[in-house]
């Protein structure tokens, strides 16, 4: 799955309102891009373990132009995609 360059601008714009400091923690610039591709993440569960079925985290990258730090932000709880996407 990959953002579209809409999805990739709301989610820079998402993060700018929500996060009280938007700028970068390891340089303090605030310079960001998104990668355009999802990260899927698999949820480990007690019950199930690391087995193929389980709830998949859909996940954006977003790194800092300036230094290459890279942070990871939960698609679904930033209002990108919606919930079993």
């Amino acid at each position: 799955m990959s953002l579209t360059a809409e999805e990739q601008n709301n989610l820079l714009n998402n993060l700018r309102a929500k996060w009280t400091n938007s700028n970068c923690l390891r340089c303090n610039s605030n310079n960001w891009i998104v990668q355009g591709v999802v990260q899927q993440y698999l949820a480990s569960t007690k019950d199930r373990g690391n087995g193929i079925g389980g709830e998949f985290l859909p996940t954006g990258v977003l790194i800092c132009r300036t230094c290459g730090s890279t942070e990871l932000v939960n698609l679904v709880v930033a209002g990108i995609v919606k919930g079993g996407q």
